[in-house]
Formats: structure tokens, C-alpha cells, sequence
């Protein structure tokens, strides 16, 4: 019942040079993410990923590295937590794996035409839809 109600996924996007440490951020949360779900999870270049990422709007478009779409409720939580509480440096090596804070958005289909809308560039995104 949870796919046909609240099906989520994770995007996260790259970020610049100058953001390095987000960067780190969102790398490590992506991994993470990969690593307990790996068939949940895909990188920016694999086939699937175009699949997973469309939009509604062209314009819209912010630019991604992962994404992740839970299945369950546990997925959501982790997930969750994952980007939310973060680990490595900032939380002494505990937690689930990534650093400091890894930002993020969550998509639930609507539609809005220019960038930011329904997203934050260089973060993670949750997207309410299923894989096709």
C-alpha cells in the first residue's frame, strides 16, 4: 500500500568546486544510500537514471548525481536519517555514513516551471512516483 500511497525517491545533485564540502556531503550520503540499497540507487550516466529523473519542465531541471526511490517505510526513514542526521566528520564516524549535512528536497509530481520550485540546486530530492 506504501508504493501506491507515498513511493518517494532521492535526487542529489552536483555541486561546484567551491562547495567541496557539500559535495563530500552529498557523495557520501549517495553512497550510503548505495550501499544498504543498491538497486534503489542510481548515479547520473547509468541507464537508468534519465528514467528516474524526468520533469515535467525542462526548465525545472537542476543538475543531479543520484537518485534514490524507497520502497518501504524503513527505506523512507533511512533515508531520512541519512541525509538529516548525517555522520562521518561531523558526528564522530557515527550514525549512517555521510558528513555533516547533505540538503535535499522532496518532489510529490507537482508541476512548476523554473528551477528551485519544487527542488534546491546542489541537494538531495525525495520524488513522490514510481520506476518505470
Amino acid at each position: 500500500m506504501l508504493n501506491s500511497l507515498f513511493p518517494l525517491a532521492v535526487l542529489a545533485t552536483a555541486v561546484t568546486a567551491k562547495h567541496s564540502s557539500t559535495a563530500d556531503n552529498v557523495s557520501a550520503c549517495c553512497s550510503k544510500l548505495s550501499e544498504t540499497y543498491p538497486d534503489q540507487l542510481v548515479y547520473a550516466g547509468e541507464d537508468r537514471f534519465e528514467d528516474w529523473n524526468d520533469r515535467w519542465a525542462a526548465s525545472a531541471e537542476l543538475p543531479a548525481s543520484c537518485i534514490f526511490r524507497p520502497l518501504t517505510a524503513d527505506d523512507v526513514s533511512f533515508a531520512i536519517k541519512t541525509v538529516a542526521k548525517g555522520a562521518g566528520k561531523g558526528n564522530g564516524g557515527k550514525g549512517h555514513g555521510c558528513h555533516d549535512f547533505c540538503p535535499f528536497s522532496i518532489k510529490g509530481g507537482g508541476h512548476t516551471p523554473w528551477p528551485g520550485a519544487n527542488n534546491v540546486d546542489r541537494s538531495e530530492e525525495r520524488r513522490a512516483g514510481r520506476e518505470r
